[in-house]
């Protein structure tokens, strides 16, 4: 076995990245989402402490430092309804704050890391609404889940998935 991950080691990682990728795309595409807009290897972040908006790397574990140095950057996920108006954001993501911690010591091209990734990523997702006050919520509850459902757009086209466009 230690043979085969020696051998095959960064073709399985680099398998098992994609895989996660097309998952992750899957799990945005929940509901009535049948389609994206932009560049998915780009995301939206957000600093809660000042409302500053960013474009970083989808890779990136959130909660990341902000200017004052403290967790308070998360990604925010964006859809449009394609109406003419700008793209809103549906939820507010991030990592409980061990499972963002474990995830940023582990390599992205080591097999055994990646495959740690998969398992510990889904544990410790968190989402809440963009509105003040809301609170945190594992993405694991029912209240946690409801919160990714896209919304019925009034125009009766499909809401689409909005990530930044490439620089």
């Amino acid at each position: 076995m230690r043979e085969l991950i020696k051998k095959y080691g960064l073709v399985l990682a680099i398998a098992l990245i994609l895989l996660a990728g097309v998952l992750l795309i899957k799990s945005f595409r929940k509901s009535t989402v049948d389609h994206v807009s932009g560049d998915p290897t780009l995301a939206f972040y957000i600093d809660e402490a000042n409302g500053e908006e960013t474009v970083r790397s989808v890779n990136e574990n959130p909660p990341l430092a902000g200017k004052d140095g403290k967790p308070t950057v998360v990604r925010a996920i964006k859809y449009t309804c394609d109406d003419g108006t700008p793209p809103k954001v549906l939820y507010y993501f991030k990592y409980t704050d061990e499972v963002a911690k474990e995830l940023n010591t582990l390599s992205p091209t080591d097999a055994a890391a990646v495959i740690r990734r998969t398992q510990i990523m889904p544990k410790g997702e968190m989402v809440r609404s963009p509105a003040t006050g809301s609170q945190w919520l594992l993405t694991s509850t029912p209240e946690g889940d409801a919160l990714r459902a896209y919304p019925q757009c009034p125009n009766g086209k499909t809401a689409k998935l909005v990530f930044p466009q490439k620089r």
